[in-house]
């Protein structure tokens, strides 16, 4: 049976694990180090391709349940989206602005006074909130994609060329 929440942390440490490796690899080639740093640093940029490898071969067996969990057979069905409506690159855009309102809150809390600090901190937790249900509506996008094959979207004319 598909897990959603699987799907969703598997998806999460996948990103958390690229930009680690990412990273490590523009430290290595903009940093100068002595071999000894280097082997180590090397060592961890190994362990962390490895774990890659590992959680992404955990994620397509998610998507290989996704592609077969229907009660008829058939792919689920994959509506029509609409441009800044509920297209994924308008659900992406969404995620991007509420991470950057989240790190907003984030550092007005490290310069608010004590009286401002609750409010602030639960502007952060709301935020949190928000993007995790945004991560959430992600996956289930993906899925549905991965699931029927296929994603449809309205094609927008632009007003200016």
């Amino acid at each position: 049976m598909f897990n959603s929440k699987l799907t969703t942390d598997l998806i999460e440490k996948v990103s958390t694990i690229s930009v680690k490796l990412t990273d490590l690899q523009d430290y290595c080639e903009t940093t100068r180090m002595i071999n000894e740093e280097k082997d180590k640093i090397e060592n961890k940029i190994i362990e962390l391709e490895k774990d890659l490898e590992s959680v992404s071969n955990k994620l397509e067996v998610e998507v290989q349940k996704i592609i077969k969990d229907s009660q008829t057979g058939k792919p689920k069905r994959n509506l029509i989206r609409i441009p800044n409506y509920d297209t994924l690159s308008t659900l992406m855009d969404r995620v991007i602005i509420e991470i950057v309102k989240k790190t907003h809150f984030l550092l007005m809390l490290k310069e608010a006074k004590n009286d401002e600090k609750s409010n602030l901190s639960k502007k952060v937790e709301m935020q949190s909130k928000i993007i995790s249900a945004l991560k959430l509506k992600l996956v289930q996008y993906f899925n549905v994609s991965i699931a029927s094959g296929t994603y449809r979207y309205m094609k927008e004319e632009r007003t200016f060329i």
